[in-house]
């Protein structure tokens, strides 16, 4: 039993997805908003994108959105994976075969 991991180690490894999702809806946030800032308002399109006052400011409230749900998955992280090396032994799991089918 050597090779068996802690619940806690088992996040901290399988960590990779969340921290990955937060880096691209950061990167998409960020992109958007520099997009949006590259646009010519002398040009008709670029105009119709913009969209006047309201359609910018429901523009920056996705941007916001997003930087903000990026940070969150990042600060999710921090603790259960900072504390995964702490948790020693792996606990005894009780698991009937109900139980088994629902826990991944």
């Amino acid at each position: 039993m050597g090779n068996t991991t802690t619940c806690g180690q088992g996040l901290a490894e399988h960590a990779v997805l969340p921290a990955r999702m937060a880096e691209l809806i950061g990167a998409l946030a960020e992109n958007l908003e520099r997009h949006q800032k590259t646009l010519d308002p002398g040009d008709d399109n670029a105009r119709r994108e913009l969209g006047g006052p309201a359609l910018t400011q429901a523009f920056e409230r996705f941007v916001d959105a997003e930087q903000a749900l990026a940070r969150s998955l990042e600060h999710q992280l921090e603790e259960p994976v900072g504390v995964a090396g702490d948790l020693g032994p792996r606990a005894v799991e009780h698991l009937s075969p109900r139980t088994r089918l629902d826990v991944r």
